[in-house]
């Protein structure tokens, strides 16, 4: 879904549908390499307007992505359903150096936070990239399957929610042989009696 740059004026410009953040579908990195899964498009609906030099583009998305359990690893749905307020202008060198206004003769300087630059020539605003940047900053930063998720097992990477594993116990008697001997000198000490201070020696 593009937003065509030429056809924006001040009257409001909207577009409505489905996009899908598939591999391949949008140009670079994939969402798959953030440990997420896309089952299905998301809902998008987008309103565009041009103000002076500054493109305003504000929307609504709605959708689902499987993240990780931070501990488990396994699959975790998470709900996406936020709306956007988006400003765009082109480089100042593109306009022979100015800094762009807003209608009202604002000047935006490159500290303007909410104002992100077109690349140089561009036609068009891909509304799939600005649906990709929105679920990325959607995300959890961390996941939990379950508050009480058990994790996976360190040594043999069993899934300690649902299957068996005897590590912790197998450690455990490790350690136990290895202290074999200080635990047998500890029960000889334990059984020999400590001799009484009170007692004194007899005289013949």
């Amino acid at each position: 879904m593009l937003i065509a740059l030429a056809d924006l004026t001040e009257e409001v410009h909207e577009l409505s549908g489905q996009v899908s953040l598939a591999d391949g579908d949008v140009p670079g990195p994939s969402l798959r390499r953030e440990g997420v899964a896309l089952p299905r498009p998301f809902e998008v609906a987008v309103r565009a307007r041009r103000k002076g030099d500054v493109i305003h583009v504000e929307g609504n998305l709605q959708g689902q992505v499987d993240v990780s359990c931070s501990r488990c690893l396994g699959s975790q749905e998470h709900s996406v359903d936020l709306g956007f307020e988006l400003r765009f202008a082109e480089e100042p060198e593109a306009l022979g150096g100015e800094v762009p206004e807003t209608e009202d003769g604002t000047c935006l300087s490159a500290e303007d936070l909410d104002l992100s630059y077109l690349a140089t020539g561009a036609t068009a605003l891909s509304v799939s990239e600005i649906v990709r940047e929105q679920v990325l900053l959607d995300l959890p930063v961390r996941v939990l399957c379950d508050d009480h998720c058990r994790g996976l097992c360190s040594h043999c990477g069993a899934n300690r929610n649902r299957d068996a594993c005897r590590c912790e116990e197998e450690q455990a008697e490790a350690i136990d042989a290895r202290l074999a001997p200080l635990q047998a000198m500890q029960r000889r000490l334990q059984a020999t009696p400590s001799p009484n201070p009170t007692d004194e020696p007899t005289e013949d």
